[in-house]
């Protein structure tokens, strides 16, 4: 389990980035995508327990369900519900949306 990481100060990975290249809409709101595929790749497939705050999302924990627990009992009651819970698809379900690379000399 993951606890206390500024979610925005993380590298995105060039690969994330040609992720949304390609499957992002031409005018769609980029941050956005890049933000849903940056939670894949840290965090896909766990609870993220987070907080939007002035210097970005703050991830206060994260990992299976049944781990969270005795992290979040830590937290007061104000801390507890500033946060926002995320479920991001592991990185792996966005791969397989991948459209198939066309073959040279194919068209």
């Amino acid at each position: 389990m993951q606890t206390a990481t500024n979610f925005d100060r993380l590298a995105t990975p060039d690969f994330v980035r040609d992720m949304v290249d390609w499957l992002a809409p031409p005018k769609a709101d980029r941050p956005c995508w890049e933000r849903e595929y940056k939670l894949s790749y840290y965090y896909g497939g766990f609870v993220v327990a987070a907080e939007e705050t002035p210097t970005g999302l703050m991830v206060v924990a994260s990992g299976p369900a049944h781990e969270l627990g005795p992290v979040l009992d830590e937290l007061t009651k104000p801390e507890f519900e500033r946060l926002v819970f995320l479920f991001p698809d592991p990185l792996a379900a966005h791969l397989a949306s991948l459209p198939p690379r066309r073959q040279p000399g194919a068209d």
